[in-house]
């Protein structure tokens, strides 16, 4: 009986390791349009969600008909072996794998409410609607068929994990060795980039920088590309992506200097790359590309030091030379990031940020798709922006001021298509940025 008992608990063990492998394939595929191998291991299956599932079995698979405690029970287990994985992969690399940190009631970012009671509501709907065709699939199998079965999924799930945790750590390794000097090689293993593909977080953890390096080695030919999808950019747009993260202290070094100078836009620069950051999640845009349009927006009006204080901080009305003046700024700051050969494509979303979608806008005069897609979106942020913060001769717009002013100017100043994407997601792009500190 004793036997009995446990042959049933290995094949339901491996089943929803299976299932819980598809569900997360399936999510991937849906939300990203790829194929994705989310697991920890090489092979079909995530350990995590078979020991989850059983777990909840063996404690509360009597109480089915008990829904609430079912579902309180079920997301205490869950909760706690999410916790446990969390905290173990963590110590991998020492950076989490997976961040709860921004939602509400977390757990040191390992597990959140609202993943609880997913997990919660998942286990009850399984114990209760596919759970019982589980059992009768396990009883159809033959015992002579399903030991073999079972012992030789056992030695290759346990193979497959030596081999995963050995070139995770290995990959860690790598990680800690590249963190010493920029120039050493930055080439890996396949099953190192098959673990870089699986955990995405670590490409926007601590080790950003050097999964961007890597990247940028593996498009040298060092290994196949498609081991590590490098995003829908170009290879020359991911050279270009590069050096951004690595001079990220720069620019807020120069975006501090320049506010110094600008008493009344102080922190302007730093609220258009937050929205700017915010607009390209409602765009979908690649995060290197957005890590790129951030960094523009952190300096797209950088071209003001060469302005005279006289002109930026007149109070009054300016004269047309005055005007000219200020317009030289675009032009001016591209010129000073173009300094750096790496960023070019920078330096012109820098540069046309006021262009206008009629032509009206300077310094080009360029007209519709002409302009960068990047100095559009900074351009409908920067007149968001100005709107919402008081001036010294009006008051800051209301928040049904600014999008019906963001609606009057579509098809003249903004990109018809673009401001309605920013009034659609107006209250996750702008969120209380208007009503506190900047986030």
């Amino acid at each position: 009986m004793a036997f009995q008992a446990v042959y049933q608990y290995f094949w339901m063990f491996f089943i929803y390791a299976f299932l819980g492998w598809c569900a997360e394939v399936i999510y991937h595929a849906v939300s990203d349009g790829k194929f994705l191998n989310r697991g920890f291991l090489i092979g079909p299956v995530c350990p995590a969600y078979g020991l989850g599932v059983l777990s909840v079995i063996l404690c509360f698979g009597h109480l089915k008909e008990n829904l609430p405690l079912l579902f309180l029970g079920s997301a205490v287990v869950t909760s706690i072996l999410e916790f446990a994985a969390g905290f173990i992969l963590e110590c991998f690399f020492r950076d989490k794998w997976w961040d709860y940190s921004k939602e509400p009631f977390n757990i040191c970012g390992y597990v959140c409410l609202r993943s609880s009671m997913l997990w919660g509501l998942a286990c009850v709907f399984i114990l209760n609607e596919i759970h019982p065709f589980i059992e009768h699939l396990i009883a159809e199998v033959p015992q002579e068929l399903g030991i073999p079965i079972l012992v030789i999924s056992s030695v290759l799930m346990l193979a497959d994990a030596s081999v995963s945790v050995s070139e995770t750590l290995k990959l860690r390794k790598k990680f800690d060795f590249l963190s010493d000097k920029e120039n050493r090689s930055a080439d890996i293993g396949v099953f190192q980039a098959r673990i870089l593909n699986a955990y995405p977080r670590l490409k926007s953890g601590r080790y950003k920088d050097i999964v961007y390096r890597i990247k940028v080695h593996m498009d040298k030919g060092s290994i196949k590309k498609d081991l590590l999808p490098l995003s829908p950019d170009s290879p020359q747009s991911i050279r270009e992506n590069l050096p951004i993260a690595f001079y990220r202290s720069t620019f807020e070094t120069v975006v501090d200097v320049l506010e110094a100078r600008d008493k009344y836009t102080a922190g302007h620069s730093r609220r258009v790359a937050y929205l700017t950051y915010r607009f390209c999640k409602v765009l979908k845009i690649p995060p290197l590309e957005t890590e790129k349009l951030e960094m523009a927006a952190s300096v797209h009006d950088l071209g003001k030091v060469g302005i005279s204080d006289a002109v930026l901080n007149k109070c009054g009305k300016l004269t047309e030379e005055e005007w000219a003046e200020i317009r030289r700024h675009p032009d001016i700051g591209a010129d000073i990031i173009m300094k750096c050969e790496k960023l070019e494509s920078v330096a012109e979303i820098i540069r046309h940020h006021h262009e206008h979608w009629d032509g009206s806008g300077y310094p080009g005069g360029l007209i519709g798709d002409e302009i960068p897609k990047g100095s559009q979106i900074i351009a409908i942020c920067d007149a968001v922006d100005s709107m919402m913060i008081a001036r010294v001769y009006r008051p800051a717009f209301s928040r049904e001021n600014c999008i019906e002013e963001i609606k009057n100017c579509k098809g003249t100043m903004f990109c018809p298509e673009l401001a309605d994407k920013f009034v659609s997601g107006w209250d996750y792009i702008v969120s209380d940025l208007y009503s506190g500190s900047l986030p």
